[in-house]
């Protein structure tokens, strides 16, 4: 398994710059290398040959102290700040890879993990079609966090991950403002879009690292609430 801790705002494991204060870049871009295959191009659009389906992408952002689901976790007042809040990763579909975005540390490194997302090798990608994107692709994934609350948005809406193996996404509650909620009483949750109603899913906590693990099968919308 290749795990892949973001190394702040100058990391080299990234494709595309880290910035808490520019525009996001677009979608998710999907180029293979070689001849055949299809394309994610910048705009959100796949295309094969013989076929061409567009993306439903969400330009919102993430700002304010607001959290947007009720009960919704936020960051301790002494929680660092993020190695970053909006990055753009490369994922090789067909590869098991792993995503970490950190808190800082005193001297500026990554400290403590905050969200991990889990990418299995058998992990089959869905376009807003429906249609799979063929393994050796290289999928570039949105990720935007929200500055106090326990909130991931992952871009472009619309790609989903079958059932059979959806990819896994990890929250740690080390730095959770809890009150007196117990972890235990802690779910992720998941919302379509912004018009949407907030769905629970279902949750493991883990006490060693103190994770919180649910599946993700959507490009969308996750918090952390009771």
């Amino acid at each position: 398994m290749h795990l892949r801790q973001l190394l702040g705002l100058t990391s080299i494991a990234i494709v595309a710059a880290c910035s808490d204060n520019t525009a996001p870049t677009e979608g998710l871009s999907v180029a293979r290398d070689g001849d055949g295959g299809g394309k994610w191009s910048s705009t959100g659009t796949y295309s094969t040959e013989s076929s061409t389906t567009t993306l439903d992408k969400s330009t919102e952002t993430l700002a304010g102290d607001a959290c947007s689901i009720p009960n919704g976790i936020r960051h301790a007042t002494d929680a660092p700040a993020l190695v970053t809040y909006d990055t753009t990763v490369a994922w090789v579909v067909g590869n098991e890879d792993e995503i970490e975005i950190s808190y800082l540390d005193h001297s500026g490194d990554p400290g403590r993990p905050f969200m991990m997302l889990s990418l299995p090798q058998n992990a089959v990608l869905l376009d807003s079609q429906g249609a799979p994107v063929p393994p050796g692709n290289t999928a570039y994934i949105n990720i935007k966090l929200h500055p106090t609350c326990f909130f991931a948005e992952f871009q472009p809406h619309g790609s989903t991950f079958t059932n059979d193996e959806p990819a896994g996404l990890w929250f740690s509650t080390w730095y959770a403002e809890l009150g007196a909620v117990s972890k235990t009483e802690l779910s992720v949750w998941y919302q379509p879009d912004s018009a949407t109603a907030w769905e629970t899913l279902p949750t493991v906590f883990e006490r060693r690292g103190n994770w919180l693990k649910a599946p993700l099968d959507h490009f969308s919308n996750y918090a952390v609430a009771w």
